[in-house]
């Protein structure tokens, strides 16, 4: 049976604006205070990134829509 780690990074988002950890309209840093795991954060700065600055963007995260992914692909 494959294990199957699925994340949607709006949901992840949108938990740490109702915490009140972001204001509405702020950027994401890539770093381990949101994102701890660093083979995780890792594969967001590779995949979602784009402009390459270590923070997503508003614009960024709202054209990520899942992440599937399973254990050993996110452990390469």
């Amino acid at each position: 049976m494959k294990h199957f780690h699925a994340l949607s990074l709006k949901f992840a988002v949108a938990g740490l604006l109702s915490m009140g950890w972001l204001a509405a309209s702020a950027s994401v840093a890539l770093n381990a205070t949101y994102f701890p795991d660093s083979t995780f954060r890792a594969f967001i700065s590779t995949k979602f990134d784009t402009d390459k600055n270590d923070t997503l963007s508003d614009a960024e995260i709202a054209k990520v829509k899942n992440i599937t992914r399973t254990v050993k692909q996110l452990r390469r």
